[in-house]
């Protein structure tokens, strides 16, 4: 099973599966709870963030 930032990066570009498994290994996926705070204001970070999912609401 692929990772689900393995099937984003293949909908922009094409990996094998040595770049895959690259991926895979070296990527983690760590999910947050809403409103969780990943950074603070003067803080520097040491991790870089990607949003993966997003969820979008339509009014009815």
């Amino acid at each position: 099973m692929k990772s689900e930032i393995v099937q984003l990066l293949e909908g922009a570009i094409a990996l094998n599966e040595e770049q895959a498994n690259a991926v895979t290994e070296c990527i983690p996926i760590k999910t947050f709870e809403k409103g969780h705070i990943l950074l603070r204001e003067g803080q520097v970070s040491n991790e870089s963030y990607f949003n993966i999912k997003v969820y979008v609401f339509k009014r009815i």
